[in-house]
């Protein structure tokens, strides 16, 4: 395991499962618009997944990125899931056929990564997080093995503290990311001495449950209802980058400057 704490190039990420179509259709032009705003905003950390739109995340950053210097940012993705042809998750609207089955094999680890960094244009990631592991306790530090000889840092992806917690307690992971999250709940079950870097995801997809974001952020009773899902997390990036206090518009998201 490497000694090394993890250290991302910015302290806020952008998930990118919302830009794959998450519950609501996201339109390639507001996907673009939404990672170069993040860009913009100073955001570096990027996060994707085959499972998220069965493909369609990653080739969306990847294209997205495509311009930016390599090093000037840090992007995870997920194995234990490989794509093949079937029915994509019913949670992302308007994705290709394909379907995302478990497969936590050494083989089906290689395979999945290989079509992560096909789909990226990229040849290699920073971090590989074991996705949603539940099932396959029994097969996870096999699976972490062969991860190490393709990323330097390993980690687990779930929406579960209890499977994050075991992991850092048999030592088979680096990163956790727990996601779903609209505050840092959860993450005490996990002991800090033991992990190197915990990531705590929003789990806002929708133009409603980025509204209630935002007014958790905001510390308000309401906020406007962003004009879609991009939109407000745009605007959540402003405040949370801290440029000022995000102005909803049906233009998009502006960060107004004190």
């Amino acid at each position: 395991m490497t000694t090394s704490p993890l250290a991302p190039r910015s302290t806020l990420g952008l998930g990118t499962g919302p830009i794959a179509g998450l519950f609501d259709a996201v339109s390639a032009d507001v996907a673009r618009a939404t990672i170069d705003r993040a860009w913009e905003a100073g955001v570096r950390y990027f996060d994707t997944a085959p499972l998220y739109g069965s493909g369609l995340a990653e080739e969306r950053l990847g294209t997205a990125l495509a311009a930016r210097p390599r090093d000037e940012y840090t992007i995870s993705t997920k194995v234990g899931r490989v794509l093949g042809p079937g029915d994509p998750s019913p949670h992302f609207v308007d994705a290709p056929p394909l379907g995302a089955v478990f497969d936590y094999t050494p083989d089906g680890i290689r395979r999945s990564l290989a079509g992560s960094l096909e789909r990226l244009g990229l040849e290699r990631v920073d971090v590989v997080l074991l996705h949603d592991p539940e099932e396959h306790m029994d097969e996870t530090r096999r699976a972490a093995d062969a991860v190490r000889e393709l990323a330097h840092w390993v980690g687990v992806g779930t929406n579960v503290a209890a499977t994050a917690a075991e992991l850092v307690a048999r030592g088979e992971v680096d990163v956790v990311l727990l996601a779903g999250r609209q505050a840092r709940v959860d993450i005490h079950e996990i002991p800090p001495a033991e992990i190197k870097k915990a990531v705590v995801g929003t789990g806002a997809a929708t133009k409603e449950q980025v509204q209630f974001m935002l007014m958790r952020l905001l510390k308000l009773k309401s906020v406007p209802q962003p004009s879609d899902a991009a939109d407000g997390v745009a605007a959540a990036l402003a405040c949370l980058m801290g440029v000022g206090a995000p102005t909803l518009s049906s233009h998009g998201a502006r960060a107004v400057r004190s």
